[in-house]
């Protein structure tokens, strides 16, 4: 007959199941709100990139080889262990844990070849790193000033930081009545809330026509994502960023996130 169900260490893995799954999203450069609604504040390790490859081929091969080993296992007739997945499971959780402090210590170092350079010797407010998909020694840096915000490319064990003008500065633009709108539109409060390195621009010209009015459009981007890699197609274009159009009347005429029409 079944053993008997241990209710108490059963709820006991469930809550490590839930835990585990919050510390993997608190290590990535997009965050999490542990907290929320008691604390909105966001939370982010900056040691993983959302997709790790590193991370990820740990898991798939402790996912696969114990089924591949068993095909040659069930042909020679070897008995079934109870636990035959236990040790590819605990190398799959060596990978992550050795991978992530060895993170960890990199971005400590790339914190310190930022805050080492000199930018246009203005004071810094604030910076952070963000990680390259597998590559421990590459970092993406911005820095906020008064005045603009810097990026650039780190390489910890060059100890390099590369940034070149004007691709690498964002000045800070004057808070426009447009901007103004915008900033209180829906998602424009729901970005700010959620950015730590927020770029609000307006652009340059009134090139939004309906019926013959101009309508001013108000770009939304986050710094922390304005690196080439994946699916982050190129500084000016980063895929979590957002538009908010202005209407003549200083009204919202519309709002897009990635592109797409926000209602």
């Amino acid at each position: 007959h079944a053993p008997p169900v241990r209710w108490g260490w059963l709820l006991f893995l469930a809550l490590i199941a839930d835990l585990s799954h919050l510390l993997l999203d608190w290590t990535n450069n997009y965050g999490l709100r542990p907290f929320f609604p008691f604390n909105p504040h966001w939370y982010a390790g900056n040691i993983f990139f959302i997709f790790e490859p590193i991370f990820f081929g740990g898991l798939l091969l402790a996912l696969l080889m114990p089924a591949i080993l068993g095909l040659a296992d069930r042909e020679i007739g070897v008995r079934r262990p109870m636990f035959p997945c236990r040790g590819w499971a605990i190398f799959a959780l060596a990978v992550g844990v050795v991978l992530g402090c060895w993170r960890w210590a990199e971005h400590d170092r790339a914190l310190e070849i930022l805050a080492r350079q000199n930018y246009q010797n203005e004071p810094v407010l604030k910076m952070t790193v963000s990680p390259y998909p597998g590559d421990v020694f590459q970092w993406f840096g911005v820095v906020e000033t008064r005045d603009f915000y810097q990026t650039g490319i780190l390489n910890t064990r060059a100890g390099s930081f590369t940034s070149e003008a004007p691709d690498n500065l964002y000045y800070k633009q004057p808070q426009t009545p447009a901007i103004l709108a915008a900033k209180r539109s829906w998602l424009g409060q729901v970005f700010l809330d959620w950015s730590k390195y927020p770029y609000v621009a307006q652009t340059d010209t009134f090139d939004t026509l309906h019926d013959g009015a101009h309508y001013i459009q108000v770009r939304f981007e986050d710094l922390r994502f304005a690196y080439n890699v994946l699916f982050l197609h190129g500084r000016r274009d980063n895929p979590l960023g957002g538009t908010v159009t202005i209407a003549p009347n200083g009204e919202v005429d519309e709002m897009r996130m990635n592109g797409r029409l926000q209602k």
